[in-house]
């Protein structure tokens, strides 16, 4: 790279820096994305070199897009990002393809205001911004270049990150500047990821004379250069600034001018301005506190528009603005003319701006940018009224960006000022709550004490519950619900009507929702509804307490029949709700009562909704519940892919650090693969505080865990953590016998290790459980306990007399009429060893079989390999493989290949997995490799072959 000369048009001292430029270049040209940041103090020319590489970007064919992130860049969220798109989202660009697919979810970004379409959530606008880039860099390359990104809004710079992490495989060169010095506020090379840093320093001696040569047209006698550069310690900008200032003084470069040199270099740029006019110097004040209004700079600094014309242009000749812009040479000049004015006459300066962008109807963000620069000390800039009326729009354009920390920097002056209006209270808790939810929680807890009135406080209390659910301190909220839910009761009465009774229904379901977060409110929770008729479920607040009814009585052992009336009629339409939480609250008790054709539809709805609107939590929780669903159907290979999907998607994310259920759905998958590693590891990346007393996933965890610990031969391990699972189940008063079937793994544990007199009690929780639940598959589950236990003591623990077999058969059967292959698999394979150790060999070889060709078909190796060697010892035979090429893919590469084959083109593979292009690709390759298959028609016979695989002789 290398400094540019803007008066002779030479790069001076910097080759080694513009070769390096040129060939990130280079690279972004041939489809494999690089990010550059050129990096150094002011001056150094780092805005002069990402032009001239934007330049020579252009003359190879490349779309330059650029963007300056000015002092009030901070101010305005995606400020950078719609200087680099914004044109894109004109009238004439919206049919034209860019557009398609999740493109479309950037539209609220770029448009003024915001648009009419709200953004759906911060991830969904970023996920739209990739796509959009994406479409612009498949019709040619991209360089996407970003100047004193130091000063970029927050909203920008995530994005930024975002795509830096997906670039790989573009062909776009991301090229920004930052500038070093104790006035910035920080280096941001690490909010870009994979970025080259390039360090510019000062100009060598020898470069200086060189630039004072080129500068002067003529050779500079050596101790004049040198005096130079120590006069601007070989900054470029400062260098140029001085010989401009020496040639215009006459003075030529010979030594006997060395005096004249130390005269002028302290104070180039107060030089310069000293010697404006006070109309010049009013219109340069104009520039530097309005920006780029050119229409406003009249009125603004008092000067006619035939005098601002004409200081302009002296402006531009003095390189005090650029040449035919309203742009400073560099922002030190915009710096050092901002000094000429005080710090009351700025603040002034900056009202007068805001009220006159307000009066003319500029949007309200750039209003409030003006707003935000007045002192904080008192109301600042929210003291009058109209201010705080601008900084509120300004909010709410940022919130239908998906820009929160931009909404929050917005209304906090404005609490500040008015902190008696709950209202600004609730707004700004709101967009916190994505940020800093505990302050959030703060905020609500105040705005309730200010409103006693339970119709006022029953808002903010819903609120503050959706905010704790996020920062996982549910109880809190949960008491709070209850005391509002009480109150609401007593003022309303027992039949409240219209909007109070759609008020009361919001409150209990929240209520309900937050009180199954944790273990300490379960029994409470259920208390409160247990005995309250539910809802009819004609409007969608009625469907979604159904739902939330129907998921607290599934955690206390109400009866599947009651809980699944709930749930259905929760799903009567397509109602997703807030997060999805009316779809996955009635997806449990309706996949654990084995209406699993009904959950399906269910979560696929949501799913697809999540894919839509770009809503990566909401599908990672969503693909995670499925994930579940698919094992309790015995499916491990659609399990797999699911949970690997959420897995992958959910630890790329900042968003993903309070994740667990894609973790623990994974875990639990890869103990049945048999790749007892990766299930550790993926375990070990949870790190939510106070894990302990969540009510599900702490649960599901423990018994993945106890699975895990069994598979590697650590009996007793398993043994704590099933016996842990269960009292901290029983302590909950969680009573249903499949959330977490801790009884049935510990039976087959103790039952391995002959240890019937401690299964005995195990035995007999399971089978009352499963009797108050009353499905076939939990009836059956109980006999299968049942009979381990039996075959580990010589009879029924529960005292009827029945054999090991005569249970074991009883449970097959019972299990074969329900959706439970994976433990008739099970069940199947104890029954075939009860024979065999009965010397029925014959008897043996067929349960043994069966087990062993469900296990092929479920996808579980560790019990397939224990039914392939209980077989062979009955003596059985098998085919030469008992695995499909299928079994050899990994998680997301199964889930490419299906999509791969239903007819999705790569694109919108990519965009409904989150992931790019080019990771689609890399996985179908993989895919195609593992499966024997050359091309995209052949993938549909490939992937159906598993099931005969390995099928037992």
């Amino acid at each position: 790279m290398a400094v540019w000369n803007p008066v002779r048009g030479k790069l001076v001292g910097r080759d080694d820096v513009w070769a390096s430029g040129l060939s990130h270049l280079a690279s972004a040209r041939a489809g494999d994305g690089h990010a550059l940041l050129l990096h150094g103090a002011a001056g150094m020319g780092k805005s002069s070199l990402l032009a001239a590489l934007a330049d020579a970007a252009g003359e190879q064919d490349v779309t330059v897009l650029r963007a300056a992130c000015g002092e009030d860049g901070r101010t305005v969220a995606f400020g950078a990002v719609r200087q680099l798109l914004g044109a894109y989202a004109e009238p004439d660009h919206l049919d034209d393809g860019l557009w398609a697919g999740s493109a479309r979810l950037a539209l609220p970004v770029l448009r003024p205001e915001g648009g009419d379409e709200p953004a759906a959530d911060s991830y969904a606008v970023l996920h739209g911004l990739y796509w959009l880039v994406a479409n612009l860099a498949a019709r040619g390359p991209l360089m996407l270049c970003v100047d004193d990104v130091q000063r970029c809004d927050e909203a920008s710079l995530r994005w930024l990150g975002h795509l830096l992490r997906r670039a790989a495989a573009l062909p776009v060169l991301v090229a920004v500047t930052c500038r070093t010095g104790p006035d910035c506020p920080g280096d941001h090379a690490e909010a870009l990821p994979g970025v080259a840093v390039v360090e510019i320093g000062p100009l060598t001696p020898e470069d200086v004379a060189v630039l004072v040569t080129l500068e002067y047209g003529t050779e500079a006698d050596p101790g004049f250069s040198a005096r130079c550069g120590q006069a601007t310690g070989g900054n470029p900008l400062l260098l140029h600034r001085l010989v401009t200032d020496l040639r215009r003084g006459g003075v030529q470069p010979e030594a006997t001018a060395v005096d004249e040199v130390s005269r002028l270099g302290p104070a180039l740029t107060a030089s310069v301005l000293s010697r404006l006019s006070p109309d010049a110097l009013a219109v340069a004040h104009a520039v530097a506190v309005l920006g780029r209004e050119p229409d406003l700079l009249a009125p603004f600094s008092g000067r006619s528009e035939a005098v601002v014309a004409s200081v302009l242009e002296l402006l531009r000749g003095a390189e005090v603005l650029r040449p035919g812009s309203l742009e400073f040479t560099h922002d030190l000049v915009r710096a050092a003319v901002l000094g000429t004015i005080g710090d009351a006459q700025l603040a002034r300066l900056r009202e007068q701006a805001a009220q006159l962008l307000n009066d003319t109807g500029r949007p309200a963000e750039t209003v409030a940018g003006q707003l935000l620069h007045l002192p904080t000390d008192g109301p600042g800039g929210a003291g009058q009224p109209w201010m705080r009326v601008v900084l509120r729009d300004a909010a709410a354009a940022a919130r239908r960006r998906g820009a929160p920390a931009a909404a929050a920097r917005y209304l906090e002056p404005v609490a500040a000022a008015v902190p008696e209006d709950v209202v600004v209270k609730v707004e700004l808790a709101k967009v916190l709550a994505q940020l800093q939810p505990r302050r959030a929680i703060e905020l609500l807890e105040r705005a309730m004490e200010q409103v006693p009135v339970a119709r006022a406080s029953a808002p903010v209390a819903i609120q503050l519950g959706m905010t704790a659910l996020g920062a996982h301190t549910a109880p809190q909220a949960f008491r709070v619900l209850g005391d509002v839910l009480d109150r609401l009761d007593a003022e309303l009465g027992p039949e409240p009507t219209g909007e109070d009774r759609v008020l009361r229904t919001l409150v209990e379901s929240m209520l309900v929702l937050t009180g199954m977060d944790e273990k300490s409110t379960i029994q409470a929770v259920w208390e409160r509804v247990r005995h309250r008729r539910p809802p009819a479920g004609d409007t969608p607040v009625e469907r979604q307490l159904l739902a939330m009814y129907a998921a607290a009585g599934t955690l206390a052992g109400d009866s599947a029949a009651t809980v699944v009336g709930h749930a259905r009629r929760s799903l009567r339409t397509d109602d997703i709700g807030v997060g999805g939480w009316v779809v996955l609250a009635s997806a449990l008790p309706l996949y654990l009562a084995d209406e699993l054709d009904t959950a399906h539809r269910a979560l696929d709805t949501l799913i697809e909704h999540a894919q839509r609107r770009g809503e990566a939590w909401t599908y990672c929780l969503a693909l995670s519940t499925r994930s579940q669903m698919w094992h309790f159907a015995g499916n491990l290979v659609e399990a797999f892919a699911d949970a690997q999907s959420a897995h992958d998607l959910a630890v790329g994310e900042s968003w993903g650090a309070g994740a667990t259920m894609p973790q623990i759905a994974l875990a639990d998958v890869l103990v049945h693969r048999g790749e007892l590693d990766r299930a550790e590891d993926a375990l070990s990346t949870i790190t939510r505080r106070r894990f302990d007393q969540f009510a599900l996933e702490y649960h599901h965890f423990l018994i993945t865990r106890g699975r895990l610990r069994r598979a590697r031969g650590d009996s007793e391990g398993a043994l704590d953590d099933l016996r842990t699972c269960g009292d901290s189940l029983a302590d909950s008063g969680i009573r249903n016998p499949l959330l977490a079937p801790w009884w049935l793994e510990a039976t087959e544990v103790l039952a391995e290790q002959d240890r019937a007199g401690e299964a005995a009690p195990v035995v007999a929780v399971g089978a009352e459980l499963a009797e108050n639940w009353g499905t076939p598959r939990a009836i059956g589950l109980a006999l299968l306990a049942r009979g381990l236990a039996a075959g580990a003591g010589g009879r029924d623990p529960l005292g009827t007399g029945a054999g090991e077999v005569d249970l074991l058969t009883e449970a097959v059967e019972t299990l074969a009429g329900t959706p439970a292959r994976l433990e008739l698999a099970r069940a199947e394979y104890h029954l075939g060893s009860a024979h065999l150790r009965r010397g029925d060999q014959p008897e043996a070889r067929k349960h043994l079989r069966t087990a062993l060709d469900a296990c092929v078909r479920c996808g579980d190796r560790v019990l397939l390999e224990s039914a392939r060697q209980a077989l062979l010892e009955a003596g059985g035979r098998l085919r030469s493989s008992l695995e499909s090429p299928v079994d050899a893919l990994s998680g997301r590469e199964i889930r490419v290949a299906q999509l791969a084959a239903t007819g999705h083109t790569n694109r919108e593979i990519a965009e409904s997995l989150f992931i790019t292009v080019r990771t689609v690709e890399v996985h179908l390759t993989s895919a195609y490799r593992k499966l024997g298959v050359r091309r995209r028609s052949d993938l549909s016979g490939a992937l159906s072959n598993r099931d005969g695989a390995g099928t037992a002789r």
